[in-house]
């Protein structure tokens, strides 16, 4: 099988740039060396670093009753005895049971 087609490196260029943030060195009129492509404000700002010491308890719910794991207990039934039971098998007519 003939992969040349796809493996084969005909060209490659030796310009090193960053495609989202090109600059150039060129020469100014006076023969200068000088970079070109520079545009202010184009890059992302630099993410702040996390202060040291304890951890943000802003987000802790404990103090709240219900806003928590395995609170949701049975809503509107909650405080509320059941007043209506019946038996769906009823057995007591056989022996034994």
């Amino acid at each position: 099988m003939n992969n040349a087609d796809v493996s084969k490196v005909d060209f490659q260029s030796k310009r090193m740039v960053n495609p989202l943030s090109p600059i150039s060195d060129i020469r100014d009129e006076d023969g200068k060396l000088i970079k070109y492509g520079v545009v202010e404000k184009s890059c992302p700002k630099v993410i702040a670093e996390h202060k040291k010491g304890p951890l943000s308890y802003t987000l802790k719910t404990d103090d709240i009753n219900g806003a928590h794991a395995g609170t949701k207990g049975l809503g509107a039934f909650a405080e509320r005895a059941r007043i209506h039971q019946r038996e769906l098998v009823k057995c007591d007519d056989i022996e034994g049971a």
